[in-house]
């Protein structure tokens, strides 16, 4: 399929959630973290693996708890390699039943035979989470269907780099995890196909267009792209408007087709009119381009739409570019959902019907 696809003339976009765990993983394994995640793995399977034990860790975080009645108690959480974030889960979850995990050691000494994480494994899984934290919070944005995230990846780009800057009191393995899953994720970015259209959604996004999260050199080539493709759809756009117009008329009475003849500059008088429609296209474009930014808590496709009167030719090329998803989470949560769907006891279906379950078991989410 991907050969299939690599054949047509269409840019590819990668799952960038994807290629953000893929990167998570580099700098895990740079940073040479298999034998922490060694221990902590089969600690967890030690717990999942039997009720009793799991009794026993609640009775251990009940008695280092001050208050007793306050208590709540989480499963841990085993990493699965096809589970995003599952690492960061696991680590945090064991972090926050460290007390009533070591509690558990001194009661049942004879229970666990595997190796005990020590203090400095606590410490290091401290300083993993608080970096891991973010990325598994950019995941979870990016991936979402509820606004547009295609304009967000090159922002998102630009707030890791920030983030996995490496600081002089980063100890090594911290130092080698942010280097290298900064690296891996910005090669990923640089090498897409589609990259000249991410860089026009940012532009397109009211919240971004400043293009904050691109170099200066790059920000009016961007500018320059989004113009002339700009252009370019206008033109398409007013010629297939010009078509539909000609094979309405063809249609019409014979009178009208008769007065048509009679306008000898209609050749010309339309190439003017399609010049005049391009130039006020990209002045609307100007004009967006010098309007403020809003606040990035701010729904952009919204902010479009009530300005849909205003920028009548703009808006409409925005929904070609900002309808891009980032991801193929949407895609895969379509899947599982029919997956619920189409079951052994409904596999009768028609297809049709399960177009509209699926549907209306998105709309009354």
């Amino acid at each position: 399929m991907v050969a299939a696809i690599g054949r047509t003339d269409y840019s590819h976009i990668p799952c960038i959630a994807h290629c953000l765990q893929l990167s998570i993983l580099a700098g895990l394994k740079a940073a040479d973290s298999s034998p922490i995640l060694a221990k902590c793995r089969h600690l967890v399977g030690h717990f999942k693996r039997s009720s009793r034990n799991t009794s026993e860790l609640k009775a251990s975080q009940a008695s280092t708890s001050i208050r007793s009645d306050d208590v709540k108690f989480h499963k841990l959480q085993q990493d699965v390699a096809t589970r995003w974030n599952s690492t960061y889960l696991m680590l945090a979850r064991l972090l926050e039943v460290k007390d009533a995990i070591k509690q558990y050691h001194i009661d049942h000494p004879e229970n666990y035979t595997g190796d005990k994480l020590r203090e400095l494994d606590w410490e290091k899984m401290s300083k993993f989470v608080s970096v891991m934290g973010p990325l598994a919070d950019a995941t979870e944005y990016i991936g979402s269907e509820q606004y547009a995230t295609c304009s967000a990846v090159l922002p998102l780009e630009a707030f890791l780099r920030r983030l996995l800057r490496v600081n002089d009191d980063d100890p090594g393995y911290i130092a080698r995890f942010k280097s290298a899953t900064l690296n891996d994720f910005s090669g990923r970015i640089e090498n897409i196909d589609a990259l000249p259209t991410l860089q026009m959604a940012v532009a397109l996004d009211p919240r971004y267009k400043k293009l904050g999260c691109l170099s200066r050199e790059k920000r009016e080539a961007v500018w320059t792209i989004l113009s002339n493709a700009f252009r370019v759809y206008c033109n398409q756009r007013q010629r297939a408007e010009r078509e539909t117009t000609t094979s309405t008329g063809e249609a019409s009475e014979p009178v009208r087709k008769k007065l048509t003849l009679l306008v000898s500059d209609s050749e010309s008088q339309s190439s003017s009119d399609e010049s005049q429609t391009v130039h006020g296209s990209l002045a609307e474009l100007t004009r967006y381009q010098e309007e403020g930014v809003i606040p990035e808590t701010e729904n952009p496709l919204m902010w479009w739409q009530l300005n849909r009167h205003r920028y009548p030719n703009l808006s409409s090329f925005v929904q070609t570019i900002l309808c891009v998803p980032a991801t193929s989470v949407p895609c895969e949560r379509l899947f599982s959902s029919s997956g619920y769907i189409v079951n052994k006891l409904r596999s009768c279906l028609l297809p049709e019907n399960v177009d509209v379950l699926v549907c209306l078991r998105d709309w009354l989410k």
